[in-house]
């Protein structure tokens, strides 16, 4: 399928504007046809610089990451990647952490229970 820039579209304007052997009411279609590539050509565009500023965004979560505009989907990948990472270290983080927390409270429990053998 061959790609359609706003250029393209206002050359193929301006010859179907030229056409004068063509009967009037294809003519007509023709130029409508246009207008609504041209509609379809720029909300696609818009679409494209919103995913392209979403992806941006995102990349923000990768601080050491450098933007590569031509690998859009490699680049999420990479994001999605670290994101992972980072949720398992902060699962094993609070593994740890609650495992700590039980530590501190059994040896509390054993304290007391020496302190209250000792009174």
């Amino acid at each position: 399928m061959m790609s359609m820039s706003h250029e393209r579209l206002s050359e193929i304007e301006g010859w179907a504007s030229q056409w004068g052997t063509l009967p009037h009411g294809m003519a007509c279609e023709v130029l409508s046809a246009l207008r609504d590539a041209r509609r379809t050509l720029a909300t696609v565009e818009h679409q494209l610089a919103l995913a392209h500023q979403a992806i941006g965004l995102a990349t923000t979560c990768v601080p050491s990451m450098v933007l590569d505009p031509d690998h859009p989907i490699e680049m999420m990948q990479r994001v999605c990647q670290h994101l992972a990472e980072r949720e398992n270290r902060e699962i094993d983080l609070g593994r740890a952490i609650t495992g700590w927390i039980a530590a501190n409270n059994a040896l509390k429990q054993r304290l007391a229970e020496v302190e209250a053998r000792d009174r």
